[in-house]
């Protein structure tokens, strides 16, 4: 592609355009010549100058007629003109050629140094006009496509903003289905311990009046069926309990940990008198939150140390770690430990570790912890090696359970706030399509 710059010279002699080309000529400049006006109107159709230096007195056509032609073409009409002439200085006559749109009027002999200078000039204009041409049609350009993605993105936006209303009434179902689903479950079992209790009641009742007239066999028999209605009254007492701790009334205040704590030892006085166990308190701090949920999380976490003893009595230790925007609080024990491949899902609801002829168990007690702890605004984890004990981790902010969110859905469900803590690095898993082999009291 020809980039240099075309300087149109307008003359009817040959000598004086060739003497011009060679004052004129540079590398960068193509030197474009026409002997008539009407030479230099079909050249000026068919190429862009730069600047046109036209000889004003020209047979056929003057200069000044050709100046006129050019400022009546669109193309042509802001082309600079100078005008060339070997008349004596006239100034009527330069007039003449400033009205025709002249930009200057040289008179021969030329000087050379002037005409140099001046064509220059145009030269160095023509070409900041058209790096100023380019620099806005690439502007332009830049803008339509920022309009396109502007306005791509808005169509984006838009759809996203359908999505998440979706997703929110979607949510919105959920939760109200969960909340059904946990009333459903709490009248359920409350219904269910009435009879049970009666079942189990008679069964007692037929024991006692029997007692040395059945044969084995039937003593076996009755004794499996008290096993069964009793286990089926504790697991409808912990289904209850689950329940609570979701659709019970959330009321945060200011609670000392300390005291959560002794009221969870006195409950559990005589299992830890009959197990021998040992609890060794560190300073907790004061939190905002709900006592009585809170006395049944710490209750459940001794009850699970102590359940889970193996042969050695149980030492349980429990302690508190300020962090920068919550507190991380800590039950450790000696017990039996938890295989690593199940430390994700042991908070998952029915899964135990154990079998019940081992260690009994309706596998719900660390789902209950679980849930009290999301209602707090926290999270819960667990450090464990088989043989060498567990340490359950759950963090409670420093500034209570979401309080900037509030209470989301009719079961008083808090919304969980992100705290960064280096010791939660690793997911909790809440799918409850495991295998039922979970540690849970």
């Amino acid at each position: 592609m020809n980039s240099r710059v075309k300087v149109l010279l307008v003359d009817d002699l040959k000598e004086n355009l060739l003497a011009l080309e060679g004052l004129l000529g540079r590398d960068d400049v193509e030197i474009i010549k026409a002997k008539s006006g009407t030479e230099a109107l079909d050249l000026l159709m068919a190429h862009e100058f730069a600047l046109a230096l036209i000889d004003v007195q020209m047979p056929g056509m003057s200069g000044f007629e050709l100046a006129e032609f050019m400022r009546g073409t669109n193309k042509t009409k802001k082309v600079p003109i100078i005008f060339v002439s070997a008349t004596a200085k006239n100034p009527n006559f330069s007039f003449k050629g400033y009205e025709r749109g002249a930009v200057d009027f040289l008179l021969k002999p030329l000087d050379t140094h002037a005409v140099k200078s001046k064509v220059n000039i145009f030269i160095e204009l023509f070409l900041q006009k058209k790096e100023l041409k380019t620099q806005l049609e690439t502007i332009t350009r830049n803008q339509s496509e920022l309009d396109a993605k502007a306005a791509e993105l808005e169509k984006l936006n838009a759809a996203l903003c359908q999505v998440n209303s979706k997703l929110e009434l979607s949510l919105r179902e959920v939760r109200l289905l969960n909340d059904d689903l946990e009333q459903f479950a709490f009248i359920a079992s409350h219904d269910l311990k009435e009879p049970l209790r009666t079942i189990h009641s008679f069964l007692q009742l037929l024991q006692r009046k029997n007692e040395g007239k059945f044969d084995p066999e039937s003593v076996e028999y009755l004794q499996f069926a008290l096993g069964g209605a009793s286990r089926m009254t504790q697991l409808i007492s912990d289904l209850l309990e689950y329940a609570s701790a979701g659709m019970s009334p959330f009321k945060p205040q200011s609670v000392d940990c300390n005291e959560v704590l002794e009221s969870a030892i006195q409950n559990l006085a005589l299992l830890i008198a009959e197990t021998k166990s040992e609890i060794v308190k560190e300073p907790l701090p004061t939190v905002l939150g709900d006592k009585t949920q809170l006395i049944q999380l710490f209750q459940n976490l001794l009850t699970n140390a102590i359940k889970f003893r193996g042969d050695k009595s149980p030492t349980i230790r429990v302690a508190g770690t300020s962090l920068e925007k919550e507190w991380v609080l800590a039950v450790s024990d000696n017990g039996m430990g938890i295989p690593k491949d199940a430390q994700k899902r042991i908070f998952v609801l029915f899964q135990r570790l154990n079998t019940r002829s081992e260690i009994d168990g309706s596998g719900i007690g660390l789902a209950v912890c679980k849930r009290i702890v999301e209602r707090h605004g926290g999270r819960i984890r667990v450090e464990s090696e088989l043989g060498k004990g567990s340490t359950f981790h759950f963090a409670i902010s420093n500034s209570g359970p979401s309080l900037v969110e509030g209470v989301a859905g009719a079961s008083g469900e808090m919304k969980i706030e992100e705290i960064g803590g280096t010791l939660w690095e690793e997911p909790q898993v809440t799918d409850p399509h495991f295998e039922s082999d979970q540690e849970n009291p």
